[in-house]
């Protein structure tokens, strides 16, 4: 009689363990690493808020460590190594040779390694894992349209006194880059299976996205409409290049001081990278970088036609050039 309850309670228990190692483990990982975008990432974080986000990617840890153990021995391969090499490179150049504060930084990138690692596992056996990962980004982008509308109604205050909408942002150029990835991946989901809640989803995000008057949002989600119907384009090249061009006339002309400050900002970046080429100048400093970038090119270029462009900024508006200053070509 005690063998018996003694098997039952070995069998209810291995039960469960299939049952938490099951899809509701793949919806917890993935809420986790959605919740960690939604996070203000664009300020520096508070000892409360730290916590908090390293308590989400521990949750998320958990949550991929069960999951790797449904699917058993993954194949990794040499993708995974520069992955984890990457990484570890972010970590030496924050402990050897940055000098400025980056906690919320770390965490930012230890989620994204976090998403790499969860969506590498799940996806390796599991079929219609797909279907759960766009469904959960398209939930988080309809949240934070939402909350942009909500702010454009006047029933939220923005997160700056500058604008009008900027959703959990401090901005509304990060906003509408949030939005045009997750209808990036939505929009790929519906021309394969054309799910009619995805569709709606696109078509909310889409009135939303405009609003931002994000030209980098914009320009990215048009990109991915071009892969899309690249067939129709490349048969009909000549108009689809003057098509792209026209677009990209607009987009410059429609906020030209904002694209001339960019192409500004870029060419001092690069004149700065020239000078620590291989390891940058530590992880964080690309603002402080940039700053003094711009005090020596106007000090040779004093007659400089980006004059009226120069201005002062915590954001670099362009990550790969981020990367580049601060970690060098080598990362």
């Amino acid at each position: 009689m005690g063998k018996n309850i003694k098997n039952a309670i070995s069998l209810y228990i291995n039960q469960l363990m299939c049952m938490v190692a099951g899809r509701w483990t793949i919806f917890l990982s993935m809420g986790c690493v959605m919740l960690l975008t939604l996070l203000r990432y664009d300020v520096d974080w508070s000892d409360n808020e730290n916590i908090k986000g390293w308590g989400i990617i521990l949750l998320g840890i958990v949550a991929i460590g069960c999951t790797i153990r449904k699917e058993g021995k993954i194949k990794w391969t040499s993708l995974e190594a520069l992955v984890a090499l990457n990484f570890l490179y972010f970590i030496m150049n924050i402990a050897f040779l940055s000098n400025y504060p980056i906690a919320h930084h770390m965490i930012i990138v230890a989620e994204c390694v976090m998403m790499y690692v969860f969506i590498r596992v799940i996806t390796a056996e599991e079929k219609g894992i797909d279907k759960i990962i766009v469904y959960t980004m398209a939930i988080a982008g309809v949240y934070e349209s939402i909350f942009g509308i909500l702010q454009l109604t006047g029933m939220l205050e923005a997160n700056s006194i500058r604008e009008k909408m900027t959703g959990s942002f401090l901005n509304s150029g990060p906003m509408g880059i949030y939005i045009a990835v997750m209808l990036s991946a939505c929009t790929d989901y519906y021309f394969q299976k054309r799910d009619k809640i995805i569709g709606g989803c696109i078509i909310f995000m889409l009135i939303v996205m405009p609003a931002t008057m994000s030209r980098t949002a914009m320009l990215a989600y048009c990109i991915v409409i071009i892969l899309q119907f690249r067939t129709f384009i490349l048969k009909h090249w000549k108009i689809s290049l003057v098509a792209i061009a026209v677009t990209i006339t607009i987009l410059y002309f429609f906020k030209q001081g904002s694209a001339d400050s960019r192409i500004f900002m870029n060419i001092v970046a690069l004149n700065e990278w020239k000078e620590k080429p291989l390891w940058g100048c530590g992880v964080g400093g690309y603002v402080h970088t940039l700053a003094n970038g711009q005090m020596k090119y106007f000090a040779m270029h004093p007659d400089s036609m980006f004059i009226d462009s120069v201005g002062s900024t915590d954001m670099a508006f362009n990550e790969y050039m981020k990367v580049l200053v601060e970690q060098g070509i080598v990362d």
